[in-house]
């Protein structure tokens, strides 16, 4: 159990560091997969599994744990019967990683050959036996290298990208501490993970129970790692190092595309950066047919069926949105020339604006409220059974609403009857007709 343990704390430890790339990954956990691991029968393309994913039966979209499988192992021999397929990837990886001639460090590597036998295998099936094994063969220069090829100085120059700030720098601390040459971060997440297992040890003698503790609490630990390994892998995926580069890119974005692309951030994380590109470009390109489509409904219900005629067409609305803009202009200038001091203030500010002054607006005395027009009630129903005064009460009672001299009639009627019902009591008739009198003058 303790050396099931270790295995996996090296392997995700491997995995974190950005070691061996090319080997493939589980279809759940996204973790590196080492012989032996499984692969669906079912699914096409091919799903393959790690044996932890395997034995708690996880499913991940078009795969389900009640498909059939077979077992992958590399334990089969391809090129000499003493080494499997295996040990020839072992061998190829130390080979890159220590360079060929440092044969006691791919050895030491590999932990199951000699230096003598990673020698001699090396050379044999990749050099010298290398066509009849179906490797590809180096040609051999038969002219020199300086008529063959043209050298020519190469420019170098320092790239921002990834930024390399100086250390102990106010950027540096900002990017967590960045190394460029390393690609790494000297204050990774969650960075001190490691101190709750430092003081784990594997007795035998341990009871059952606190063996259980240790592995969970070594199993936690795992799970930071993958959380530690998932944000930098967002991070190198995207390229969220260049802070720089990111913000030019926004400036050059408009509000919509900003808004859009602040819309979509969350589903980033579920797709690589070349698939979320084409989601973003996509609702772009969709938003630009429904604005297309809106224009050319417009030309449609305007009678414009030619590109032609659709181009006169935005000219001439153009032309009428700026009339229209004047006129409302010239509305201004005739609501404001009645008062010296606003026509004098609002000139002030037209001209502020006319030499591009990006000053606070100049505050308009108020106009108070327009003198209402009279109008001539010549012609109207009823006009003949009114006074001359009463007439022009009623043309300016007419400028501010609907009332006609039969309305005018109607009131007054209605006013001397109650002032009559009023007046009945005190002084009599005579007194009525000195009110009546009064009202009419």
């Amino acid at each position: 159990m303790s050396l099931e343990l270790l295995n996996s704390v090296a392997h995700t430890v491997q995995d974190i560091s950005g070691e061996h790339e090319d080997y493939p990954e589980c279809y759940i956990c996204y973790g590196r997969l080492k012989e032996p691991f499984i692969r669906c029968s079912e699914c096409h393309p091919f799903v393959q599994l790690c044996l932890a994913c395997f034995c708690e039966g996880g499913e991940a979209g078009r795969h389900k744990n009640n498909h059939s499988y077979e077992i992958l192992n590399n334990s089969f021999c391809i090129l000499e019967e003493n080494w499997t397929a295996q040990e020839e990837m072992q061998l190829l990886d130390a080979v890159g990683d220590c360079g060929i001639g440092n044969w006691a460090e791919v050895s030491k590597q590999m932990q199951t050959k000699t230096n003598k036998e990673c020698e001699r295998h090396y050379i044999k099936c990749y050099i010298q036996d290398a066509k009849q094994n179906g490797l590809p063969v180096l040609r051999c220069q038969t002219e020199p290298f300086y008529r063959s090829r043209l050298l020519c100085p190469l420019p170098f120059q320092a790239t921002e990208d990834p930024p390399r700030p100086p250390m102990d720098s106010f950027k540096s601390v900002e990017l967590a501490g960045y190394m460029p040459c390393r690609g790494d971060f000297e204050v990774e997440y969650d960075n001190y993970a490691e101190f709750d297992i430092k003081d784990i040890t594997l007795d035998p003698t341990d009871s059952l129970l606190l063996q259980e503790l240790k592995l969970a609490a070594v199993q936690v630990f795992i799970n930071r790692l993958k959380q530690r390994w998932y944000r930098k892998k967002i991070v190198q995926r995207y390229g969220l190092i260049n802070i720089k580069k990111w913000q030019m890119l926004e400036r050059r974005q408009d509000k919509a595309e900003r808004d859009l692309r602040d819309s979509l951030r969350p589903f980033a994380r579920l797709q690589s950066s070349d698939e979320h590109e084409k989601l973003v470009q996509g609702m772009q390109l969709e938003n630009y047919l429904k604005r297309e489509i809106l224009s050319l409904q417009e030309y449609r219900m305007a009678g414009i069926k030619t590109k032609k005629g659709a181009a006169v067409f935005e000219k001439l609305k153009k032309k009428h949105e700026e009339d229209l803009g004047k006129r409302k202009l010239v509305d201004d200038v005739l609501i404001h020339i009645r008062d010296q001091k606003v026509c004098q203030a609002w000139l002030q500010r037209q001209a502020l604006l006319e030499c591009g002054k990006s000053l606070a607006p100049i505050p308009l005395p108020s106009l108070g409220r327009r003198p209402a027009a009279r109008l001539d009630l010549n012609g109207t129903p009823g006009v003949e059974l009114l006074s001359l005064e009463e007439r022009e009460v009623g043309s300016f009672f007419l400028g501010l609403g609907d009332l006609r001299p039969n309305s005018e009639l109607a009131i007054l009627s209605a006013a001397l009857k109650d002032e009559r019902a009023e007046c009945q009591d005190a002084e009599g008739d005579v007194w009525f007709e000195d009110c009546v009198e009064k009202m009419c003058i």
